[in-house]
């Protein structure tokens, strides 16, 4: 069962499938867009305005008929008479092809203009703006002038005929007011005569007279009131004669009546001192009869004025009285003319009323009959267009692309399902049952340039000295307290060890190599410092008595030597069933054709021996074999000569340049390699000699039937995958097999 992580990362190894799937859909699609035919889309836009009609009738569409007004003027645009109309103007039917068309099909019957235009309408799409003024007109051809052209003509014919549509009524309208304007003016007129014929009659001429004769009348009553009152109370003064009120308050009297009494006074005081008939009191007495003479006159001559007054007062109450009755019998005379005059000045008003609003109409008919445009203008004009709008170049590209992707990624899905690969560390334990121990990747070590194919010496990112993932709580591959401890040892100073690490981050160098680059410190310092550092002897660079790829014996910090340290912690750690440590170690490919299985192999048997362990390491290639090449040592006698004639390991066994570390070659070629194998013989022919090696490590190669039946019987078996190439069933069944015959598994290793 494959996990999502191995799905995606199939789809990233197989991405080179995957884009040339898609570059050949993308290729499809391309030629069938260059052969499919090109449609061209022009666009011109008409605008609803209210400005010119406007003008001319002062009336505007309400807002909620602006959708069915453009509808409506939709649905005009692409009738059949318009289309005709766009084939005279733009002079179509000229064209030979057209006319030899026409005659094919409708054998010269007809008019070739309204034909020519239903074909046009089959390329015409009109848009009405939803809650604008604005109308599309598009028109789509395989010729994108004529796109243009026609657009424009749909366009300024529909103008065309909307402006006759609106000025052709106009006239129509014109003359039938021209001819009512003639019947009201003669009524008018008519009308007018009557009037001013009654008004020489009666002689009435202004027709606000009446209101004046009225408020005359309201003023003489109300003088008829005053004189009235006025007369009342002259006759109520004048009845009182000479005690009335105005004559006792003249000013005369009253001085008269006061000299008079001071007089009398006067006198009556003489005859109290001096008698009756003193000289004096007589003179006073003779003086008194002259005011008394005055008093009378003055009271007669005031009693006369207020009587006078009265008579006046009486005769203007009968004058206003006089006039009042006259203002009366007027009014009442001129009543009957006056409805008259007013039923007559009424006729006038109305012919009056009709006549302006006859001739307003006929004025405008007569500017909407005159009126160069309409209230609808031309708002964009069309441009040949640059780019067809069929096919969506753009939009078949992005389908392509699409559908490209995902056939692409199916076919990736369907090879992976078909035959899955080890992808992740996941997928690899899910397919075995059994846990991941590590992974390497030998394009991160400096063997990747001797192996060639498709590894890379080149570190692919900085500030990383070895891309290797190890199992939970290994130890990191040149960590911190590592290269401190390594400065130490070269007696680097603080401004030195700063600057080499300056340098393994620009380069991705070991911090070894920065040094021996910057001049810090030779190799063979380097060296001796690993030594000291790691505990055990690295070999010199360039010693030939051990093969470069065995990188463990001079780079102790190399990945593929750390791994070898960890996979060396983990073997001498576990245990046989019955509590002993485990000894006989397989190591076994899948699907590996290459030396990535023999190299790592040899590299964990140097760092088993580096740390100490008696180490034997059998080459399981009986007929391929390789182990004695990277040791630098004869292949005459070895395994093959041991399980077929007999002997004795040690006798077999070949000392290596690794101290600790023996190699029992494959040995010859022989005819039988499969029967060698057979009956766990190789487990029991190991098993005398757990007593002198510490660890034998089988390096099986390939997991063939032979090499795993080789293995049946050893304590346990490490299977090592390469990492997007070994068949996830390949590691299965090989699991699968090794178990059934009680060979535990340990793990696997994915090589990248």
């Amino acid at each position: 069962m494959l996990i999502p992580a191995d799905l995606i990362a199939s789809l990233k190894a197989r991405w080179r499938i995957e884009l040339a799937i898609i570059l050949m859909i993308v290729v499809l699609v391309a030629l069938w867009t260059a052969v499919t035919p090109k449609t061209y889309v022009a666009q011109s836009s008409l605008l609803f305005d209210g400005g010119p009609a406007q003008s001319v009738t002062d009336e505007a569409a309400p807002q909620d008929g602006v959708a069915a007004l453009v509808a409506t003027q939709a649905d005009v645009l692409q009738s059949e008479a318009i289309a005709a109309a766009v084939v005279r103007d733009l002079k179509l039917a000229a064209n030979p092809q057209v006319a030899d068309q026409w005659r094919a099909r409708t054998g010269g019957t007809g008019d070739v203009n309204a034909w020519y235009g239903r074909q046009l309408l089959g390329g015409l799409e009109v848009i009405p703006g939803r809650t604008s003024r604005v109308l599309a007109i598009r028109f789509k051809s395989a010729d994108p002038q004529f796109s243009a052209q026609v657009a424009n003509g749909f366009a300024t014919s529909y103008l065309d005929a909307r402006l006759q549509l609106q000025t052709d009524p106009a006239r129509t309208y014109s003359r039938w007011f021209e001819d009512r304007t003639r019947e009201v003016r003669t009524a008018l007129e008519q009308a007018q005569g009557r009037l001013t014929a009654f008004q020489r009659r009666t002689g009435i001429v202004d027709t606000t007279n009446n209101n004046t004769d009225a408020a005359r009348l309201t003023e003489l009553s109300g003088q008829l009131t005053a004189a009235e009152a006025a007369a009342a109370d002259a006759g109520a003064r004048a009845g009182g004669g000479s005690t009335g009120l105005d004559v006792q308050t003249s000013g005369v009297v009253q001085g008269l009546r006061t000299q008079i009494s001071a007089k009398t006074a006067e006198v009556a005081q003489l005859s109290a001192d001096l008698g009756p008939n003193h000289p004096q009191r007589q003179a006073a007495e003779a003086e008194l009869s002259a005011p008394r003479r005055r008093l009378a006159v003055e009271t007669g001559t005031s009693t006369n004025a207020v009587r006078v007054a009265s008579g006046a007062a009486s005769s203007k109450e009968s004058q206003m009285r006089a006039l009042l009755n006259q203002q009366r019998g007027k009014m009442l005379a001129l009543a009957g003319d006056r409805a008259d005059l007013n039923v007559l000045q009424r006729d006038v008003d109305s012919a009056r009323a009709a006549y302006d609003s006859v001739t307003q109409r006929l004025g405008t008919m007569r500017l909407q009959s005159e009126a160069p445009s309409t209230n609808v203008v031309q708002l964009d004009v069309a441009q040949p267009p640059m780019f067809p709008s069929s096919p969506n170049v753009p939009m078949r590209l992005a389908l392509g692309l699409v559908l490209g992707g995902m056939l692409a990624a199916g076919t990736a899905l369907a090879l992976e399902l078909w035959r899955p690969r080890v992808r992740t560390s996941g997928g690899a334990a899910t397919a075995m049952g059994v846990p991941v121990l590590g992974s390497v990747s030998f394009s991160q070590s400096r063997v990747a340039s001797l192996l060639g194919g498709r590894q890379t010496s080149r570190r692919l990112r900085s500030n990383e000295t070895a891309n290797v993932v190890r199992p939970a709580g290994a130890p990191s591959a040149e960590a911190p307290s590592q290269r401190q401890l390594l400065g130490k040892l070269l007696s680097l100073s603080p401004e030195a060890h700063r600057q080499i690490e300056h340098r393994q981050a620009e380069t991705g160098l070991l911090f070894g190599e920065a040094a021996v680059e910057l001049g810090f410190a030779t190799e063979e310092q380097v060296r001796r410092a690993i030594e000291l550092q790691q505990g055990f002897t690295v070999l010199p660079e360039g010693d030939e008595r051990v093969d470069p790829l065995v990188v463990a014996a001079f780079a102790p910090d190399d990945p593929i030597a750390v791994t070898a340290r960890d996979i060396r912690a983990i073997v001498t750690r576990d245990v046989r069933p019955d509590g002993s440590p485990l000894q006989g170690i397989a190591m076994i490919g899948i699907d590996d054709e290459t030396l990535h299985t023999t190299v790592l192999t040899a590299n964990l048997a140097v760092a088993c021996a580096q740390a100490g362990y008696s180490t034997l390491l059998v080459d399981g290639g009986i007929g391929a074999p390789r182990q004695h090449g990277l040791f630098r040592l004869p292949n005459r006698t070895g395994l093959s000569t041991l399980l077929s004639s007999g002997g004795r390991v040690e006798a077999i066994a070949q000392t290596t340049a690794i101290p600790g570390l023996s190699l029992l070659s494959a040995g010859p070629s022989v005819p039988n390699a499969s029967e060698l194998f057979d009956r766990q013989r190789l487990a029991n022919t190991l098993d005398p000699l757990r007593d002198h090696y510490g660890l034998v490590i089988f390096d099986a190669g390939p997991a063939s039937a032979t090499q795993l039946e080789a293995c049946f019987g050893l304590d346990a078996a490490i299977i090592i995958a390469r990492r997007n190439q070994s068949h996830a069933r390949a590691l299965r069944n090989a699991a699968a097999v090794l178990q059934e015959h009680a060979t535990p598994v340990l793990g696997s290793i994915l090589i990248d």
